[in-house]
């Protein structure tokens, strides 16, 4: 262990960007190294945080690269003037998932 200042799971979870949950879990599975001091104080080195980091950014790959999501915005803009150009008549009506109600009749 370093001589740096351990983090909190409070601090390590604002630096990933998730919620203290989701922090424990990561090192209740074992993905991220931690120090109990008690079950109330568990602490995460810097060194711990930056190996998880990396092994997390080596795994998680972009599903999509900046092209595809600008051909993707230009469909979608292209679809939405072409249906607020479309008369009512060329308009597909959309089915909608109805909810059933239960009546009641009144007693009378």
């Amino acid at each position: 262990m370093s001589t740096k200042p351990l983090l909190t799971v409070k601090q390590v979870s604002e630096r990933l960007g998730v919620t203290v949950g989701t922090t424990r879990k990561f090192i209740t599975r074992g993905d991220l190294a931690s120090y109990e001091l008690d079950p109330r104080n568990i602490r995460v080195s810097e060194e711990d945080l930056q190996d998880f980091l990396a092994r997390r950014h080596r795994r998680i790959q972009p599903r999509w690269s900046d092209e595809h999501l600008v051909e993707s915005a230009a469909l979608a803009a292209s679809r939405q003037a072409q249906a607020a150009e479309a008369t009512p008549e060329e308009r597909v009506a959309v089915p909608r998932r109805r909810h059933r109600h239960l009546r009641v009749a009144a007693a009378g």
